[in-house]
């Protein structure tokens, strides 16, 4: 299952996110139309230009912020291209339908539709015959028996999953194209990279990136002939930019700066460089520049992410010079954008939970001889738990004629916390156990279309040698736990999955390994023993889950040699598919996306000398193998890697000289920035007593941090959070500011992070401030397909009219396909 803190922008990725029809498309036209308008993160626009007013943009049941800067285009017999730069709160780092990467974080360009493939979940295609489609990030159904659509009907190979009567051809001969012709019969023609740049690639990887991975519109045609053409430029393959628009007297230009952030996306052999951003367009008639748009951006702090900051509109005096840049007499900002910056602030909160207790000191003593934590999301409510496995050794002082007497015990601890982070409810199981306990393992996972449990086992060492204490601790939506769920027959293959004891001489975790995972990418965890001779001999041991097409189907790394094992799952067992040549011996690799592009890289530790390690390297998966981006950086200690800024990458941090035994000490952050020399890792300002066991306890998407036994270092995002859009600035000088409110703090919004609008405020400049609310609850997600539809109601709390004593509000309900959720 993947993590909370990366799949929020996924859920929320597609350009009109609809419910799943794979069998069928929409039956009910009308049902499907309300479903989508519910939950169109493009519609309805913010309004190009704003001259004389100062408008409230409408906000959908999606709940994210959308804003559109509309570019004037001459009409053409009404198939003009319609372009604006549009902006949805919800985007992060990975690309994908209208979002490209041409524009700053967040931005994507309207008007170039697309067609990609990708494999089932959304993922980077596999390239084989399981992939998908998807036309503007809205998977297209293959017409089949089952299929009821227009489209079907009327000779197409494709229907879109929402109905909107659109036929939609693929021709899969020598011309590889798409047509798609809407009702009133224009026609939209989408050609492959091969044929935009009359490449000829090799058979392979080349063949299948240029051939059948992404088709662009190259022209938009009515039933008179008349046609508007799309030309493209593609300096850096495997990615194109919009070059030119060309109908009747007018031509569109975009030229392009180098962008200081690279964007690196796996592509499913390779990767895409994204090193460019929009810097001007210009609209020429008969040669003469009509109008002309300058964007400006600057570097997000810590990520260094490009932001849209700008949008400046020229007159027909002005001069445009080869490198994009426009000077003239007539020009005027018609938007001005200013963003959430990470502010590294946290707050300390005391006391929270609980150390170990040693009882009566007059009658005994009692010894913690493990302790182990770690963090998850138990109940799906996009807020971590902490889990804390103590096992104890209790020291009689009584004396019996065998001397000191002992006691041996096993206890979890759940701690769930507050919307703000700051109340616990800890629930604590406790056994007795056989032992000194050598390891002590949890297995945490949502083995059920439910909140999660977690299989568990002590392995202890007496002097009737190894012994094993396994079981399950169950969750509930109260956030109750019980113990013993092995009992129970549901459990049976997830309990004999367990370590167990072949023999009492050996200890069970030297000869397998137990991990859960979730490999068909079904939302539903499956917990497996892999042998150590499996995973690479003596040493052997599971460095972690990896999804490796970032379509949620799991598969498990193996770490033993200097060759680092991919096993994939065959639905009936785990094969080896790649050997890597990364070393990651000892237990010196961790895995996260880092680029953020859904897949799962590799984080090694490097330079082994006086007892640590002061070098790192990070290796990205291209879809079929990992690639070096970094080599023996210096850098000293083990990382954490958390999201530090929410914008969907894996940061890298450390707390300096954490050991086991004293993990609390002072913590850093560092950024992996991909510049155009290259990446590299760069420090932050963050210097803060932390530790090494992180979560996000107050749900607000940003790491907080152990700092003592019983203390938390909380995150402070206030009302937004790093690189959301937090105000405009209009043409007419009037102002829109917005403020969020994570999902986590709503009623009902079981689901993966997302920050949800709670408040647009208008200032028309004149000393008129109007406020507009808003209040979402009862998320629809689909964890077995990681997509969100719509929060199921909205109250809208409007600005006062003149004269009345209460704001009035306004209660939408939204459409529910709770069948299809789980």
């Amino acid at each position: 299952m993947a993590p909370a803190d990366d799949t929020a922008e996924d859920a929320t990725k597609s350009e009109a996110p609809t419910p799943s029809v794979k069998a069928k498309a929409a039956t009910s036209t009308a049902t499907a139309v309300a479903a989508a308008a519910a939950v169109d993160p493009d519609a309805p626009p913010v309004g190009t230009s704003a001259r004389s007013t100062t408008p409230i943009p409408e906000v959908s049941g999606s709940g994210t912020f959308n804003e559109e800067i509309g570019i004037e285009t001459p009409a053409f017999h009404g198939i003009q291209p319609e372009i604006a730069l549009q902006y949805v709160s919800s985007r992060k780092t990975k690309l994908g339908g209208l979002y490209q990467g041409w524009l700053g974080h967040g931005w994507g360009l309207k008007g170039f539709d697309v067609i990609e493939r990708a494999s089932i979940g959304q993922g980077l295609p596999a390239f084989n015959s399981s992939d998908i489609y998807l036309l503007n990030g809205e998977e297209l159904v293959p017409c089949g028996t089952n299929t009821v659509s227009p489209s079907c009907s009327t000779g197409g190979t494709h229907a879109t999953e929402v109905e909107s009567n659109r036929r939609i051809a693929r021709d899969s001969s020598s011309a590889n194209e798409w047509i798609v012709t809407n009702p009133d019969g224009i026609r939209l023609t989408f050609k492959s990279l091969t044929a935009i740049t009359n490449a000829n690639p090799a058979p392979g990887a080349l063949s299948d990136l240029y051939n059948s991975s992404r088709w662009l519109l190259t022209s938009v045609s009515d039933t008179n002939g008349n046609t508007v053409a799309y030309a493209y430029t593609c300096p850096d393959l495997f990615v194109c930019y919009p070059g030119t628009i060309s109908y009747g007297d007018t031509v569109i230009r975009f030229r392009y700066e180098a962008r200081p952030d690279q964007i690196i996306m796996a592509n499913g052999h390779r990767f895409s460089y994204t090193k460019n951003r929009i810097k001007t367009i210009a609209v020429e008639v008969n040669g003469q520049l009509k109008v002309a748009y300058a964007l400006s951006y600057n570097q997000a702090p810590f990520s260094n992410r490009s932001r849209l900051v700008q949008v400046e509109r020229y007159g027909s005096d002005a001069v445009i010079a080869s490198d994009g840049t426009i000077s003239g007499p007539t020009h005027k900002p018609i938007r001005k954008m200013a963003y959430h910056n990470l502010s590294y602030s946290y707050d300390y909160a005391p006391n929270l939970t609980a150390p170990p207790t040693n009882g009566d000191p007059s009658k005994y003593e009692t010894f913690t001889n493990v302790e182990t934590f770690a963090t998850t999301d138990m109940n799906l409510a996009a807020r971590d738990e902490l889990l804390i496995n103590r096992a104890t050794r209790r020291v009689i002082k009584e004396q019996d004629s065998s001397g000191f007497s002992y006691t041996y015990s096993w206890t979890m601890t759940v701690n769930s916390f507050g919307t703000d982070g700051r109340a616990v409810y800890p629930r604590s199981i406790t056994r007795a156990d056989y032992g000194s306990t050598v390891h002590l393992l949890a297995y945490p996972g949502r083995y059920f279309p439910s909140v999660k449990d977690i299989p568990y086992s002590s392995i202890t060492t007496s002097s009737s040698g190894y012994r094993t204490l396994n079981d399950v601790v169950g969750t509930a939506w109260d956030q109750s736990i019980s113990d013993g769920r092995c009992s129970s027959s549901s459990y049976t293959a997830m309990c004999a999955a367990l370590p167990s004891v072949s023999s009492p001489s050996t200890d069970p975790f030297s000869l397998s390994q137990s991990f859960v995972a979730d490999p068909d990418g079904n939302g539903v965890d499956q917990l497996f023993k892999f042998t150590s001779s499996f995973l690479g001999g003596s040493g052997g041991y599971i460095v972690g889950a990896a999804d490796l097409l970032g379509n949620g189907q799991g598969a498990v790394i193996g770490g033993a040699s200097s060759i680092t094992k991919v096993l994939n799952y065959t639905g009936s067992s785990w094969v080896n598919i790649r050997d890597a040549s990364i070393d990651c011996r000892n237990r010196v690799c961790a895995l996260a996306d880092v680029n953020g592009d859904g897949a799962t890289d590799l984080v090694q530790n490097t330079s082994f000398s006086n007892g640590k390690y002061s070098g790192l390297s990070i290796w990205l998966w291209t879809g079929r193998d990992y690639e070096a981006f970094i080599q023996n950086a210096s850098f000293s200690g083990s990382p954490l890697l958390r999201d530090f800024d929410n914008d969907g990458m894996t940061d890298i941090l450390v707390a300096d000289g954490a050991t086991q035994a004293n993990p609390y000490r002072t913590t850093y952050a560092w950024g992996v920035w991909y510049e155009p020399s290259g990446a590299r890792l760069v420090k932050s300002p963050l210097a803060i007593s932390g530790s090494n066991i992180s979560g996000d306890f107050n749900g607000d998407g940003l790491p907080d941090f152990l700092n003592s036994r019983t203390g938390v270092l909380l995150s402070i995002s206030g009302t937004g959070n790093p690189n959301l859009l937090r105000s405009m600035t209009l043409e007419t000088g009037a102002t829109v500011s917005v403020d969020y409110k994570p999902s986590s703090a709503l009623p009902g919004a079981d689901m993966p992070l997302m920050h949800t609008v709670s408040r647009i405020s208008a200032n028309d400049g004149k000393g008129n401030v109007s406020n507009t609310d808003y209040a979402f609850s009862d998320a629809l997600y689909s964890f077995d397909l990681r997509r969100f539809y719509t929060f199921g109601a909205m109250v809208k709390t409007l600005p006062p009219a003149s004269g009345e004593a209460a704001r009035p509000t306004k209660s939408l309900l939204f459409l529910k396909y709770s069948s299809q959720v789980q």
